[in-house]
Parts: C-alpha cells; sequence; structure tokens
C-alpha cells in the first residue's frame, strides 16, 4: 500500500485596527448626548485648556435666528409624526399603519388590543411588531407604550419629566433636544448645520511658560495631553466630515421628503460605506446612533433613510417575484426592469443568482 501525503494550506485573512482607528469607530457610535460628555469629560480633565474660549451651552446664532423665525409651536406634533411614519412604510402597509397611529392618545400612549388589530388587518406578529417599532422611533422616550405608567417609568429612567407628548409641547426643545444634523430652510433652499460639540483651544502661553521647566516628567507630561487634544479634535474632524457628508446625501436623494414629507428613498448601508469608502459596520453604527432635525423642528433618528435588515428581506421579495413573472425574460433586460419599475438598483448577476434559486425550487 502507498502511502500519499497531501500538503493543504489555509490562509486567514484578518485586518487588524490601531488603536486610533478604534478610538474613531468607539467615537462615531456615540448618540450626540455621549459624544458630548466624552467631550467634557476631556475638557474637565486636561490642565492646558483655555477656558476663556469655552461656552458651555454654544448654539450657532444662526440656529437660534431660523427657530424663532420659521418654526411656530407645533398645534399637532401627532399629525407631524403621523405624516413621517406613512412615508417610511411599505405601500402595503399604510392602511394597517394610519389605523394604527389613530389609538393614540394624548399622552402619546398606544391604546389598541394587539391581536384584534393584528385579525383585523391579517398581520403577522412580527409584522405588526416592525410598524409598532418602526412609529416608536419616531417620538419621544416612552411614545406609544400600552399603558402611561409604563411610559413613565421610561421616562423616568431616561431622567425626563412628563408625558410622552407632553414634552413636544414647548417650543424650547428645538433648542435642547440634541441632534447631530438639522435641516432648515432660507429663501427656499434646504441648507443644514452640523451639531458639534464645543472644544476649546489650548492654553498656549501657559504651555510655553511650562516648557521652559527642565523637568522631563513634566515635558513628558505636557506632550502628552497636547497628543490627547490633536487627536480628540482630529477625530471630531472626522466625525464632522462624515456628518457633512451623510447631510449632503440625504439632500440629494431625499430632498423632497426633508423638505415635503413626501415618500422616504431608503439608502443602502453598504452601498454608502461604499461610496465613503468606509466599512459597512461602521456606518451602520453611525446612522443607528444620530438624530436628524427636520426643517419643521421635528427630530427623527438618522437610521429611518437607511434600509434595515427587515426592508432588505422585504425587497429581495419583490425582487424574486417580479423575476418569477418574468423568467424568460434576459438577465441584463430584468435588471433594467427592476430598477425601473421598483426603484431598486440590482446586477445582472444577481438576477441571474435568483433565477437559478427559483428553478431549484420548482
Amino acid at each position: 500500500m502507498k502511502l500519499r501525503f497531501l500538503t493543504t494550506q489555509k490562509i486567514k485573512q484578518k485586518l487588524n485596527l490601531t488603536q486610533k482607528q478604534i478610538r474613531l469607530i468607539n467615537l462615531l457610535q456615540k448618540d450626540f448626548m455621549e459624544l458630548e460628555k466624552t467631550v467634557d469629560d476631556f475638557i474637565n480633565e486636561n490642565a492646558f485648556i483655555n477656558f476663556k474660549s469655552y461656552d458651555e451651552v454654544y448654539i450657532p446664532q444662526s440656529k437660534i435666528e431660523y427657530i424663532y423665525e420659521n418654526i411656530k409651536e407645533p398645534e399637532d406634533v401627532l399629525s407631524e409624526i403621523k405624516l413621517i411614519f406613512l412615508s417610511i412604510v411599505e405601500k402595503k402597509y399604510e392602511d394597517s399603519a394610519e389605523a394604527l397611529t389613530s389609538y393614540i392618545d394624548s399622552n402619546g400612549v398606544l391604546k389598541v388590543d394587539k391581536n384584534d388589530f393584528i385579525k383585523e388587518f391579517n398581520l403577522s406578529k412580527k409584522e405588526y411588531e416592525n410598524l409598532l417599532n418602526t412609529l416608536k422611533r419616531l417620538g419621544p422616550t416612552g411614545f406609544c407604550e400600552e399603558t402611561l405608567e409604563k411610559a413613565l417609568i421610561l421616562r423616568e429612567k431616561n431622567n425626563e419629566n412628563g408625558t410622552p407628548l407632553g414634552s413636544y409641547s414647548s417650543s424650547a426643545r428645538y433648542l435642547t433636544k440634541k441632534v447631530d444634523i438639522y435641516f432648515f430652510i432660507v429663501n427656499n433652499e434646504l441648507k443644514y448645520e452640523i451639531e458639534e460639540p464645543n472644544l476649546p483651544s489650548l492654553n498656549k502661553d501657559y504651555l510655553e511658560s511650562l516648557k521652559k521647566t527642565n523637568d522631563s516628567k513634566v515635558i513628558k507630561y505636557i506632550n502628552n495631553e497636547i497628543e490627547r487634544y490633536n487627536e480628540l479634535n482630529s477625530l471630531l474632524k472626522k466625525r464632522r466630515e462624515l456628518c457633512n457628508s451623510i447631510a449632503n446625501l440625504l439632500i440629494k436623494t431625499n430632498y423632497n421628503f426633508i423638505k415635503k414629507k413626501e415618500k422616504i428613498i431608503p439608502l443602502g448601508i453598504r452601498d454608502t460605506a461604499k461610496k465613503f469608502e468606509m466599512s459597512a459596520s461602521t456606518i451602520s453604527r453611525f446612522v443607528n446612533t444620530k438624530g436628524v432635525q427636520l426643517p419643521d423642528g421635528l427630530n427623527v433618528p438618522l437610521n429611518i433613510f437607511f434600509n434595515t435588515k427587515d426592508t432588505q428581506k422585504n425587497e429581495k421579495e419583490k425582487v424574486v417575484n417580479f423575476i418569477k413573472e418574468h423568467m424568460k425574460t434576459s438577465d441584463q433586460k430584468l435588471s433594467e426592469m427592476i430598477k425601473k419599475e421598483l426603484n431598486i438598483k440590482i446586477s445582472r448577476r444577481t438576477v441571474n443568482k435568483y433565477k437559478n434559486e427559483i428553478k431549484k425550487e420548482k
């Protein structure tokens, strides 16, 4: 018996991130309140901050002027939320979505029998939960809970007072609610500004005087603090650049929604990541922790503009069903038809893949 020896080679690919890259990713996924706390903690720890340049409550003058000139006290915030909700949901859920909003009382509590509602609109439990979770994301803490007691407990845990919709009763919310991007209209033109924590400058005079010392430990400490400051400043700059890119992308793709509350055109996480030359996971974390303020002052989560796993799954179902009806059409032609009729971009190769999957099912 002759023995044969086979040599196999296994290649593993591993992406090693530097500590600075890890810190950038961590900073990008913070919501504004967490980011502000990070900066405040740094300011309190750094002995060389120029406090004369530090303004704890910084609100851009342009924002203040816009708010008081253009934003009126909303007569019915619930109607605004409803409008956005209906622009997000798929067409087949519009009737059930509209009906669901009719069960929200003046406090923001959802008073509906879940089982009866599911039965009436022929929904699965998962479909109902998806609708409910989407609606909850659009309102304040405790919005659309089953009881007022549950809503108040959630708000208390979040250090918020009053009922969910009661928190929307004052125009002061436009100034105090911290979001990352806010849109406004000037001369009928849609513009935006990025909300940023205020990082003061370093006290250069103080630093220069300390550097005259011959103590190596002091010099090392000073250089370390300067390095920490420069890194944080650099990370905040990268966050600002990404916020700017996202804001411009939203204006380009969802101008009609932001300005007129028309139907949202959802963006793909992977496509966006590719456009910005970043990883999909980084973009996903970023959009899931950010908020946007619309021109009328209503705050919405940034991730409503992006495809979730559920919407991606629904898109695939739409595409597959469309392909089933046009199996004899060429892959390239089908790709073009899907883009035109379903507004979904799909490659010829993917069309071919779905065709083969359909054939196997038969």
